[in-house]
């Protein structure tokens, strides 16, 4: 099982990811992390590309759902390209880039996950850095409608800002509701001076300046890899 926990300084990175269609690549789009300023997307993408790449070793076809996919963010490209059967949700109208590259086997749905109409589960649930923007009343509900949605024997997948920017997170809270509701993780310890921050890695960004919570405080990103038994 991969493990859950702090994102370390020492995780494997994506700089980059890119995206194609057509035979002379008539379109094409690519993420450049380090010019975005994506500070732990870097880690977060490759934490994906490896849960998919261990996934894909089943050798047999599974239902994807990506939560909060975002109007221009990679992970629902990065799941098909593994995966092939994906789910993108969101409370935005469809973005512009699955309109463009309709090639790709994804399903746009626009939806709330605090107030979900899915009626389906899925084998793999993915879910990156969004928690700290939910608010903090409603992530309790936000994740046990995740947790709903996963198959039983399926894989969720969470990463999340601790303690979060735009909203507090709550670990401990996470941790107790995945046990409730019978979800197994395993957590890896990391070194202090070894975890991933918003100050010292690769790409260090200051989002005080943009007017969010306490400048004292160093944001950290934490991973999971939840099975649901």
């Amino acid at each position: 099982m991969m493990k859950s926990g702090y994102i370390s300084l020492n995780d494997t990175q994506m700089l980059s990811y890119d995206i194609e269609q057509g035979r002379v690549f008539k379109k094409k789009h690519s993420w450049d992390f380090i010019d975005l300023k994506w500070w732990s997307r870097i880690f977060e993408y490759k934490f994906l590309q490896e849960v998919v790449n261990e996934l894909n070793k089943s050798n047999k076809t599974l239902t994807v759902l990506d939560v909060a996919t975002g109007p221009f963010h990679p992970g629902s490209f990065i799941l098909e390209n593994g995966l092939n059967n994906v789910d993108a949700l969101d409370l935005l109208e469809k973005p512009k880039i699955f309109k463009k590259f309709n090639k790709y086997n994804i399903n746009y749905i626009k939806d709330d996950m605090i107030n979900t109409k899915l009626n389906k589960t899925y084998d793999l649930v993915v879910c990156i850095s969004t928690l700290e923007h939910v608010k903090k009343e409603n992530q309790k509900t936000f994740l046990l409608n995740m947790i709903k949605l996963t198959k039983k024997g399926g894989t969720l997948i969470l990463t999340f800002d601790d303690p979060g920017f735009e909203e507090l997170t709550d670990i401990e809270m996470y941790k107790e509701t995945l046990r409730e509701n019978n979800c197994l993780f395993e957590e890896l310890t990391v070194e202090e001076d070894k975890i991933l921050t918003n100050l010292n890695g690769p790409i260090k960004r200051d989002f005080f300046k943009e007017g969010f919570i306490d400048k004292n405080i160093t944001i950290k990103v934490y991973k999971m890899f939840i099975t649901k038994a």
